[in-house]
């Protein structure tokens, strides 16, 4: 692993241990945290990025938009659904990442 790489995974690891606390604090009724969460979330979503979103089957897509499977592989393109190959055969070989 590359310094570069340790220290964002350094920097994810405190990220989440914030929040986790700030959580915490929530919790207990200490809504003045709220504004340091929201920021801690975001600073945590940008560091992990899209990349590592997790990717959903053609099922898992047409439950959250409420359409048959064969609907998300048609329009998918129109749903702002980009497909991500993970094998070389079948339908079960697409996934979506949004």
């Amino acid at each position: 692993m590359t310094e570069l790489a340790l220290l964002f995974a350094n920097a994810e690891r405190r990220l989440i241990a914030h929040a986790e606390e700030l959580v915490k604090r929530l919790d207990t009724g200490e809504r003045d945290v709220m504004p340091e969460y929201r920021e801690t979330i975001v600073a945590l979503k940008r560091l992990i990025g899209e990349e590592r979103a997790p990717l959903l089957t053609t099922k898992q897509e047409a439950e959250k938009f409420g359409v048959k499977p064969r609907t998300i592989r048609k329009r998918a393109g129109k749903l702002g659904l980009e497909p991500v190959s993970i094998g070389s055969r079948g339908r079960a070989a697409i996934r979506w990442r949004t």
